[in-house]
């Protein structure tokens, strides 16, 4: 498994962890979405996010645009469309697009379905 792809099956798998852990916190009652949970995820998530544009332009052979991993960081929508866009052809850009929303989805899914069983277990 090269060092992106470990990265991200990493990013995704904090999904359902933060979804399990965030209803036991103890203000998610008062702020079910500005929790301390949810800030440690986004903390972890932008440190994620900055080693996997690095670690992904490393192993596929591109110099990644300037700022580039900080602003997937900071913005992953933005940044991604930027990365992509500029270290890659158009079409290449357009498929890796495309995963980078199934890795969305799937990780909101993910997050629904630890946020259901950790409901189930504040209850």
């Amino acid at each position: 498994m090269t060092r992106d792809r470990f990265i991200l099956a990493l990013l995704v798998s904090t999904w359902p962890v933060a979804g399990l852990v965030e209803p036991l916190a103890p203000s998610y009652r008062q702020q079910p979405i500005h929790n301390e949970v949810a800030l440690v995820h986004m903390l972890v998530l932008a440190l994620l996010l900055f080693a996997w544009c690095k670690a992904h332009a490393s192993v596929h052979g591109v110099k990644p645009p300037v700022a580039s991993p900080l602003l997937v960081a900071l913005f992953a929508p933005v940044g991604l469309a930027y990365y992509f866009f500029r270290a890659f052809t158009w079409r290449r850009a357009l498929r890796s697009m495309a995963s980078a929303v199934l890795v969305f989805v799937v990780c909101g899914a993910l997050y629904a379905g630890g946020l259901l069983a950790g409901s189930q277990l504040a209850a």
